[in-house]
């Protein structure tokens, strides 16, 4: 029978393998310091030609190429979708005020958890865009047993809030997200403002005074940002 001492000699040599810096960790340790998820913007789909300003002329937003500038809605700055016999895939965007003046990585974790508490709203970067990313499910309001798939990017710029969303036919949200990333990449600032509104109506309150000092300060720092 073995005395404790060769025991602890044969225990020993597994103890401090078992402490040797790179031994059992793995590959790749996940970053604790950036929760934000990247998307290389190379390789994404080409873009068509850029629709007219929205969000007051502050905005220039292009779909997929090949896809087609549908007509507006209410409540919808501008609208893409793939083809004329159906709707869907569908690009939409959505302007809204926001707290938050520009999404940073600073900030962006917070911004996200006011979207949801449950941890589904998830911060991504787009190349450099820094946005949140969500998927969602939904009925199509035209039908009444399609289920619709949701893929939203949310971003801030300038104090505006911009959701750019793909809609897609049950389970083909993956065939169709890298177009939505292609767009989001793809905004820039608008050259000059055309003083029309996110949904297309021409402001009366653009008249008032000041108003056109306070929209020109808006595009500059929105021009900071693209550039």
């Amino acid at each position: 029978m073995p005395g404790p001492f060769r025991v602890a000699i044969l225990i020993l040599p597994a103890v401090l393998l078992s402490f040797m810096p790179g031994c059992n960790e793995p590959a790749e340790a996940p970053s604790l310091s950036s929760p934000i998820r990247q998307i290389d913007t190379a390789g994404l789909p080409a873009l068509g030609d850029y629709a007219p300003p929205v969000d007051g002329g502050r905005l220039e937003i292009a779909g997929p190429d090949g896809w087609q500038l549908a007509s507006r809605a209410s409540g919808y700055a501008v609208r893409f979708r793939a083809g004329s016999d159906d709707p869907y895939p569908m690009i939409l965007v959505k302007v809204e005020d926001s707290s938050t003046q520009q999404l940073t990585a600073e900030n962006v974790v917070a911004f996200a958890s006011s979207l949801s508490s449950d941890g589904s709203a998830q911060p991504t970067a787009v190349g450099e865009r820094i946005g949140v990313l969500q998927r969602k499910r939904g009925k199509d309001p035209n039908t009444v047993d399609q289920i619709l798939e949701r893929l939203i990017f949310t971003t801030v710029l300038g104090g505006r809030s911009y959701a750019v969303e793909l809609r897609t036919r049950q389970d083909r949200i993956e065939e169709h997200q890298n177009t939505l990333f292609a767009v989001v990449a793809g905004m820039r600032a608008a050259n000059a403002g055309s003083g029309e509104s996110a949904d297309g109506e021409v402001s009366s309150e653009r008249k008032e005074a000041g108003e056109e000092a306070t929209r020109d300060a808006g595009q500059k720092e929105l021009e900071e940002i693209f550039r």
